[in-house]
């Protein structure tokens, strides 16, 4: 699945049951989207999935800015 096969309006979102690998579908729509220079945004209430976007935009190093709205608590 690549990015230009959908048209994303304002949002997707991504459901089914734990562990089907929804993060994963996500990572690679983030990776596409980052590598494509397609702004996207991300909500991570746990962080985990947010550092791990993070560790590939600073290995990408995409030539578009990064802006990231961080709350203090999942720095840690």
């Amino acid at each position: 699945m690549l990015a230009e096969w959908y048209q994303f309006g304002t949002s997707c979102q991504i459901a089914s049951a734990p562990q089907q690998g929804k993060s994963r579908l996500a990572q690679f729509f983030i990776r596409e989207h980052a590598m494509n220079s397609v702004p996207f945004g991300l909500v991570d209430f746990h962080g985990t999935f947010y550092h791990q976007v993070l560790n590939y935009l600073a290995y990408l190093q995409p030539k578009t800015p990064i802006y990231l709205l961080t709350h203090i608590s999942i720095l840690n």
